[in-house]
């Protein structure tokens, strides 16, 4: 597995360390878990995805380089830092992969 080359951007107070792979005109993005900050690893070097999808790998608020959590968050404002980071990078419609949030 060859060695990640994450950027970051800053966006509304935080900082998000992120990695871009591919280049197809729609977006796939990949929220982690949480302690598995790198578990979408493998998707990220998979030609299958990358041929054809543009793909976004992030490291959520807390995690890996990004800000340190200064409280708790909750979904929406996770939502919030995702979508700026969207926009950061001009994707405007993406597929998104990851964690599903409690029901209430």
């Amino acid at each position: 597995m060859r060695q990640a080359r994450l950027e970051r951007a800053t966006l509304q107070g935080i900082e998000l360390e992120y990695e871009v792979q591919g280049t197809g005109e729609e977006a796939v993005v990949l929220v982690h878990h949480g302690v598995g900050v790198d578990w979408f690893r493998p998707l990220l070097e998979e030609p299958a995805l990358t041929d054809n999808y543009r793909v976004l790998s992030y490291h959520r608020v807390g995690y890996g380089g990004s800000s340190r959590a200064t409280g708790p968050l909750d979904f929406e404002q996770e939502a919030a830092h995702c979508r700026s980071l969207m926009r950061h990078l001009e994707i405007e419609r993406a597929h998104v992969v990851g964690p599903t949030p409690p029901v209430r």
